[in-house]
């Protein structure tokens, strides 16, 4: 930027340019909060700028050094061999990182090979689809399955190991491998480990979520799979009759406003076939009693109100009948 701009930027509500087809967004705060921080903490801050070339930003601050802390998780996962088997480079990347910065020795690779699955690795992540081409080479060893958000965990020959589901949580993982290392490899997985009896039936049975909007998506998923429950995703009620007809579902989650086919003409259409009846659960956000009798008139079984709860999501499973 010009020389003449560099004075005016950590002035409060000043831009470099005011006019209402500004090419620079922002309130004109940042800079001038950034500038007050640097001086509470003792320090300053200030702007090197070439036109054309760029800008640089330098400050300073004072701070005394820190004592050492302990080892954030313990020393169980100290000296620990793990392997990780993940195409996605970054997602690959960032797991590692995290492992090794909790004292684990770390092999990170896009693709395993067999002479590589026989070394004496103490637990292994390992993407679910390369995990079910694999299944027989994998021996007893701690598993860690990294699942696609939306993709059914469907392992039945490796239903012993664990899953998280894309992208992978930074706690969700530590405290897996603070069940496995400290408390044993018996136990249920973390996401499931506090469900109970009456919802633990719908982890082996088929669940899909039929929804549009990509948030809501991530949201419900994510609260079934805290419930122990992994379900198939589809965006339209065309995409759910497609769905039921490569296999027969025992429970849907229904949107009522979706595109191609709404939630209602789509439940119709299940109910007009004499394949197998799924339980239906209409989930949206009116919660007016004339559209809960619309639903059930369509056929639905249950009624939810957007936004969904985790706590009412429980609910509903625990009365569903067997």
């Amino acid at each position: 930027m010009p020389e003449e701009f560099l004075e005016r930027l950590f002035k409060p509500f000043s831009q470099v340019d005011s006019s209402s087809t500004r090419r620079y967004g922002g309130t004109g705060l940042g800079l001038a909060i950034s500038k007050h921080l640097a001086e509470m903490m003792g320090g300053r801050i200030w702007a090197k700028s070439s036109t054309g070339l760029g800008s640089t930003f330098h400050f300073t601050i004072l701070a005394r050094p820190g004592a050492p802390s302990p080892h954030p998780v313990g020393h169980f996962l100290e000296g620990k061999r793990a392997l990780i088997v993940e195409g996605n480079g970054t997602a690959r990347e960032v797991l590692a990182a995290w492992l090794q910065s909790w004292g684990m020795a770390v092999t990170a690779v896009g693709e395993a090979t067999p002479d590589l699955l026989r070394e004496p690795f103490d637990v292994l992540l390992m993407d679910s689809n390369v995990a079910e081409e694999l299944a027989s080479t994998l021996g007893d060893r701690p598993l860690i399955l990294l699942n696609p958000v939306g993709q059914r965990h469907r392992l039945s020959a490796l239903s012993r190991a664990r899953w998280l589901v894309k992208p992978v949580k930074y706690n969700s993982l530590l405290k897996h491998l603070a069940d496995i290392f400290q408390l044993g490899d018996g136990l249920p997985s973390a996401e499931q480990s506090s469900v109970d009896g009456s919802i633990a039936r719908f982890a082996n049975r088929k669940v899909l979520l039929a929804e549009d909007n990509p948030v809501n998506q991530k949201v419900a998923l994510k609260m079934l799979q805290r419930l122990g429950i992994s379900a198939d995703l589809a965006r339209s009620g065309r995409e759910v009759l497609e769905a039921m007809e490569k296999a027969d579902y025992d429970l849907i989650f229904m949107d009522i406003q979706m595109p191609d086919m709404d939630g209602l003409e789509t439940t119709k259409m299940i109910r007009s076939t004499e394949k197998k009846r799924p339980y239906i659960v209409a989930m949206t956000a009116h919660a007016l009693q004339e559209i809960k009798d619309r639903c059930l008139d369509a056929g639905m079984d249950d009624y939810m109100s957007k936004p969904v709860r985790i706590e009412e999501l429980k609910a509903l499973l625990e009365r569903i009948p067997e």
